[in-house]
């Protein structure tokens, strides 16, 4: 805003299309994760919120506004899996307790996240680059988290599944087996 010199209005606008752009996302997020494992989902998205950090060396108003919606939609994929990494982390019994500590936790991240970012806005005047670079940060440690996530479920499963020969993609998908955390 202070580097575009937008009006209220125009901000909302931009404010606006960011929002549509996260309830599409939403709306596609089960249908990805039929090709795409959910933890999987949520590393790409992390990964596309990665890209925060070129935000302070970009000048023209439009390319900001695409690489918003791009980071938009990587939030949109990771935090429309987050019940789904809950409900299947968590034992039933738990699952209501889990649900309340994590979104409790981002709630604090939004709290608390502002305060940390303003602070390091100041701390470099030329490109106030700081608070993108603790973003990327961030969004690797989240990248890296749901990676771990994946191979901890994956081992799991294996545990779970009495061995027999193991199929292909093509003869799970053929026998009506889902391919993404369940055989």
């Amino acid at each position: 805003v202070d580097r575009y010199d937008l009006s209220s209005s125009t901000n909302g606008a931009v404010l606006g299309v960011q929002a549509v752009v996260v309830i599409l996302i939403n709306l596609v997020y089960l249908p990805i994760t039929h090709y795409i494992a959910p933890a999987l989902v949520g590393c790409v998205g992390h990964m596309l919120c990665t890209l925060l950090v070129i935000v302070p060396f970009i000048y023209n108003l439009y390319i900001t506004v695409a690489l918003g919606m791009v980071l938009n939609v990587g939030c949109g994929l990771y935090f429309a899996g987050m019940a789904y990494f809950n409900s299947v982390v968590a034992p039933p019994k738990k699952r209501g307790l889990i649900n309340s500590l994590v979104m409790s936790m981002a709630n604090l991240g939004g709290i608390f996240g502002p305060l940390l970012a303003g602070q390091l806005y100041d701390m470099d005047p030329e490109h106030r680059a700081y608070p993108f670079y603790m973003s990327a940060g961030v969004s690797v440690i989240g990248s890296t988290a749901c990676l771990g996530i994946h191979r901890a479920l994956l081992h799991a499963l294996s545990l779970l599944i009495p061995l027999e020969p193991a199929k292909s993609s093509s003869e799970r998908a053929e026998a009506g087996e889902e391919n993404n955390y369940t055989r």
